[in-house]
């Protein structure tokens, strides 16, 4: 009887540990912890408790954007990921914050699924000219970059990979990997070899151990 009420309690708490924080910010912040944790089931769990427990619009966007974030990029699962920024994106008249993710979860649709790069370009375009995302910035830029590049828009990729080199706080690691993008796309798109050496030359001296990567770049120039 003991060893039965114990497994009830072990159940018990285990449940209650899984079920939805009491109001939306807290739903919010539990799911964002959840993210860090890597626990996306989660994660989704507790943001779909937040559409629920919206007051406004812009929460109830946000809490589908940040569902429509983890089933794009975590779960993989675009065909849900489209349904919940769709639904975020329906949301006329809100602050910028309720839409980025979705935008940015729309976009990683439309490039995995039928590698649509330049639907995905016209979307990330749109997240990029959101006021007040700063944070968001780089990835979205390092994405549009990559839009950009496989939609033929080459001379746009260069000039987004050049923004986001110039932005504040960027990570080394991702101005670098901006770099060699850069190069890359001058040197097999453009055909603009000492532009590409420029960016190479900045990517390693951001990132000594692209080094590598980059001299197999410099030997299959022409």
């Amino acid at each position: 009887m003991r060893s039965i009420l114990a497994i009830t309690l072990v159940i018990s708490i285990s449940v209650g540990s899984a079920l939805a924080a009491d109001t939306y910010q807290a739903s919010l912040k539990a799911g964002d912890e959840m993210m860090g944790q890597q626990n996306y089931a989660g994660a989704l769990a507790e943001y779909t408790a937040a559409v629920g427990q919206a007051a406004t619009d812009t929460e109830t966007a946000l809490a589908y954007s940040k569902k429509a974030y983890v089933l794009a990029f975590k779960e993989k699962n675009y065909a849900a990921a489209k349904e919940q920024a769709e639904k975020a994106l329906a949301i006329t008249d809100v602050q910028p914050i309720g839409h980025v993710s979705a935008l940015q979860a729309l976009a990683e649709c439309q490039m995995k699924v039928g590698e649509d790069y330049a639907s995905a370009a016209t979307t990330l375009k749109k997240a990029a000219a959101l006021e007040g995302v700063d944070w968001a910035q780089p990835e979205i830029h390092m994405a549009l970059g990559e839009a950009c590049r496989f939609s033929a828009q080459f001379d746009e990729a260069v000039r987004v990979y050049g923004e986001l080199i110039e932005m504040p706080n960027v990570s080394v690691g991702m101005k670098a990997t901006a770099y060699l993008n850069k190069g890359t796309t001058h040197q097999y798109s453009l055909k603009q070899n000492a532009a590409a050496r420029n960016a190479y030359a900045e990517a390693v001296a951001l990132k000594p151990d692209l080094q590598g990567l980059v001299d197999g770049h410099l030997a299959r120039m022409q």
